[in-house]
């Protein structure tokens, strides 16, 4: 989780973040702690390896997804639905999938925009930007989300067994992708 942060941490200068580094971050950051919580609840109910194996992957690919409906949400959401402020990631110059995909399809002009609100402390900047994320890539990042979710699913109907816990698991997945908060 340590180097995941340091990874997030570094990324906010650098302009040539890659997808596949930001998978690698947030699954050493977010997804590793859901990864934990499914392992350590299938253990504490002594289930056979494999099924321990199946939960380690649920949570991963649902950490994954819940992450990337997060940095949805940081561009989408209202401030009162989001509990943080809104655009707190392009403030902050957050290298999130939205802008890692809107950086590699904008033109010279919406490329310009975007860098300018990264990092900034001008709302106007920061506004700009955030409109130029979310027409670039906002349904990109949404079909990650749905791809991790649907690994997710996967994983936990491989696992069979107990039908309220797997419904809950189910349910929680479900919610992270649907949550507005």
């Amino acid at each position: 989780i340590a180097e995941g942060q340091a990874m997030d941490m570094e990324f906010e200068n650098r302009q040539d973040v890659t997808e596949e580094e930001y998978l690698e971050m947030i699954k050493r950051k977010t997804a590793q702690l859901f990864s934990c919580s499914a392992f350590l609840g299938g253990l504490v109910a002594n289930a056979e390896d494999k099924y321990l194996e199946l939960l380690k992957e649920f949570g991963l690919n649902l950490g994954i997804a819940f992450q990337v409906i997060d940095d949805i949400l940081g561009l989408t959401a209202d401030e009162k639905e989001l509990g943080k402020p809104v655009y707190s990631d392009i403030r902050e110059g957050k290298k999130t999938i939205l802008v890692i995909k809107a950086l590699s399809s904008a033109s010279e002009g919406e490329r310009k925009i975007i860098l300018e609100g990264l990092g900034s402390k001008d709302q106007e900047k920061i506004v700009k930007a955030a409109e130029v994320i979310k027409s670039l890539s906002l349904d990109y990042a949404y079909s990650i989300a749905e791809k991790y979710y649907e690994k997710a699913i996967t994983a936990l109907s491989s696992i069979g067994g107990n039908e309220i816990a797997g419904k809950a698991l189910k349910y929680l997945a479900e919610f992270t992708i649907k949550r507005r908060k």
